[in-house]
């Protein structure tokens, strides 16, 4: 399906450990469920093979989870719902397991993996859980280029790996981490982020009230402070997004950072050779958002 094959496939599907699933959230999983269902009977009916929907309730006992998984240790298998809480970055991918677990594996040059380990390489998600922290679990993921962050269920921000403009964000010496630290880092007294993304080499959260902070490299304007200085660590100012607004979406490229407001409008700035700014102006670097 999805290869304008003729033929019937049968669906992968990627066992994540024992007990372990890759889910969007509890309040999700119906959904998610429902939404992958109907997605099978679209494709499977554009083939010739949609035989009832009662086949398709009992997805477990339908889906072929025989060949090409994917394990993340343990033994045993259960199944992905959804892949919003996975994140590709150019040479890694991490994983968020539904007991709130973060697994990494690909390229570990940098200690992107963040397993603490000797920065090797590996094809499948190690067997045991990157230490966020006594009782910490993970809520949210981003790969980076060559490093990660991610939120924990208290609202911390922390990131690993490749360090050399300060997109770990930890205010010190630009130097790589192979392990997430003890340490969350410092987006202002009484803020926890809900959300994060990173770049090619600068990181931005959205705050619980609203605000947006990114820090990093900033050779084009991508951190949106008005400057272009790279910052090792948060602002203490938010990114003035237009009086009023908050940001409920970031999203970022290797250069340029876009994001949705709370009315719906989309801003972005950074670099933009290729007009990826979307202002159809005349292909220049902005350091801040538009006011329009």
């Amino acid at each position: 399906m999805g290869n304008n094959s003729p033929y019937h496939e049968r669906l992968k599907v990627y066992p994540l450990g024992f007990g372990n699933q890759l889910m969007s959230g509890a309040r999700h999983a119906n959904f998610n469920r429902a939404l992958v269902l109907s997605l099978l009977m679209i494709m499977m009916t554009q083939v010739g093979y949609l035989e009832s929907m009662n086949s398709l309730t009992n997805s477990e006992e339908t889906l072929d989870e025989s060949n090409d998984v994917l394990e993340t240790g343990g033994s045993g298998s259960s199944f992905a719902y959804a892949n919003d809480k996975v994140s590709a970055g150019d040479y890694h991918t991490c994983a968020i397991l539904d007991n709130g677990e973060a697994k990494c594996w690909g390229s570990d040059n940098v200690g992107q993996l963040g397993d603490g380990g000797t920065n090797t390489n590996t094809n499948t998600p190690s067997s045991t859980a990157i230490d966020l922290g006594t009782g910490r679990t993970a809520v949210a993921v981003s790969a980076g280029l060559l490093y990660t962050c991610a939120i924990l269920d208290n609202g911390d921000l922390k990131c690993w790996g490749y360090d050399y403009y300060g997109q770990l964000g930890d205010g010190g010496t630009n130097t790589n981490t192979n392990a997430p630290s003890s340490t969350p880092i410092d987006l202002g007294t009484g803020h926890t982020a809900v959300a994060v993304s990173t770049g090619g080499s600068h990181t931005c959260a959205i705050l619980d009230n609203g605000d947006m902070k990114c820090w990093g490299r900033n050779q084009f304007g991508q951190l949106g402070d008005g400057g272009t200085n790279t910052r090792t660590a948060p602002p203490s100012t938010a990114i003035d997004l237009g009086t009023g607004r908050t940001a409920v979406s970031v999203t970022t490229g290797h250069y340029h950072t876009c994001a949705i407001l709370d009315n719906g409008d989309v801003k972005c700035w950074g670099q933009d050779n290729y007009g990826q700014l979307g202002d159809g102006g005349t292909n220049t670097n902005t350091n801040a958002p538009s006011s329009t």
